[in-house]
């Protein structure tokens, strides 16, 4: 759908229901949020002079499976810093839906910081053990199956999106590279045997800096939580203390991380999982480069952007684990 008419169809939604929500229509306010992990659900800020929310929205029907998973543990994720859900918002003209959220006046951090991750590590390792999250989100799986539900299978596709469109900035022989290094991982996850114990730990399954949000005064909250899910704790470390867009470097602070490192199979697989996450940048910043024409008002600043961190995330690649 055209995104004019979406953010038209969702100030309709909104202005129908002003008075339900406490928000005056005189001076209601509609805008879209652009989102730089990826374009597949939408998130607006809805206003007027006196409050604000915030809306995401997912349209795909897979997105919307997942995006209730949070909805049906909202009350129990509030624990862990998920923002609480006001009210569940669904827009049959859409066929999408989402939680309506207080709009937080924060941001997400450039970097990780080592307070930020001394504070935010207890808390997420609190969530990995949460027995009744567990129990709720189970089967049990492997850590193999982990991490190629997290980024084998994104790899793929992505990688298959590209080859399809490739960019004139990316070689046959770059494209090979990827290519071959999605598969090596892949094969790894799948013939090691640290990837073979079955887990019933809790996952956050996205927990990059983008969906950490930090006020002025250092409270913090977890965004988007439909990537819950039963999986490897390391994957939440290795993202969480990994690339950013102001410092590719994987595995950053890892002093600060140490005393929740278990055993060694734990450091082989976070180490596994910090080359993986780089990766995703190098490829997901293709991907995403392409899917830029969805949104035509911002496409020209998305795919300067997302070029940008391709070459550096390839040749910082390169230098730590082709060289």
């Amino acid at each position: 759908m055209n995104p004019l008419k979406r953010e038209v169809e969702v100030e309709k939604y909104i202005r129908a229901r002003c008075a339900e929500l406490g928000l005056n229509r005189g001076d209601l306010r509609v805008e879209p949020i652009l989102n730089w992990g990826g374009f597949v659900n939408r998130s607006f800020r809805i206003s007027d002079a006196h409050r604000s929310y915030h809306l995401k929205l997912a349209i795909e029907p897979e997105c919307r499976v997942a995006i209730r998973r949070w909805r049906d543990l909202a009350e129990t994720l509030e624990r862990f810093h998920a923002p609480r859900i006001i009210e569940w918002i669904a827009i049959e003209e859409l066929e999408a839906e989402g939680p309506l959220t207080a709009w937080i006046d924060a941001r997400s951090p450039s970097q990780m910081t080592e307070s930020l991750a001394a504070s935010l590590i207890p808390v997420i390792a609190e969530l990995h053990a949460e027995k009744a999250l567990s129990s709720r989100l189970g089967p049990a799986t492997t850590f193999g199956e982990s991490y190629r539900e997290t980024y084998a299978q994104r790899f793929a596709s992505d990688l298959e999106f590209v080859r399809d469109n490739r960019p004139a900035f990316v070689s046959e022989a770059r494209l090979e590279v990827m290519r071959s290094e999605a598969l090596r991982m892949d094969d790894i996850s799948r013939s090691n045997v640290a990837f073979h114990v079955t887990t019933s730990f809790v996952i956050h399954g996205d927990l990059w800096l983008n969906n950490i949000l930090v006020t002025d005064v250092g409270e913090w909250s977890i965004l988007d939580w439909d990537d819950l899910r039963i999986g490897d704790p390391m994957i939440d470390f290795a993202m969480l203390l990994g690339p950013s867009g102001a410092d590719l470097r994987p595995l950053k602070l890892m002093d600060v991380l140490e005393p929740w490192m278990q055993d060694h199979a734990s450091r082989e697989r976070l180490a596994f999982y910090g080359r993986a996450s780089l990766l995703d940048w190098v490829i997901d910043s293709l991907a995403d480069y392409l899917d830029a024409e969805t949104l035509p008002e911002h496409a020209s600043v998305i795919r300067r952007e997302k070029e940008r961190v391709h070459h550096e995330a390839f040749d910082l690649y390169r230098r730590l684990y082709l060289a």
